[in-house]
């Protein structure tokens, strides 16, 4: 489990390398990442927020699920062989 801090620091600094140019993400993945930063920026910043992953050689799904409510906040489908995030 991770906090709603941790997440909102590192997705916050994901989108300012997008916005800088300095990495290239999907449009689905940034989407997603600022999705996921608008609903964190609402919660208490000491909130538990648990990822869990399932998939078994095709798509990944991730997902970010709030702890004490068991609130699913948002997912996202990967795509291992393409590396890359799928729709």
């Amino acid at each position: 489990m991770v906090t709603v801090s941790s997440l909102l620091d590192l997705y916050t600094v994901h989108l300012k390398m997008a916005r800088d140019g300095i990495t290239h993400p999907s449009e689905h993945a940034l989407a997603f990442m600022q999705g996921l930063v608008e609903k964190l920026r609402g919660l208490e910043t000491s909130e538990a927020i648990r990822i869990e992953e399932s998939g078994n050689g095709g798509n990944v799904l991730g997902r970010f699920i709030r702890v004490a409510s068991g609130e699913l906040l948002a997912e996202i489908r990967i795509d291992p062989a393409a590396e890359r995030l799928a729709p």
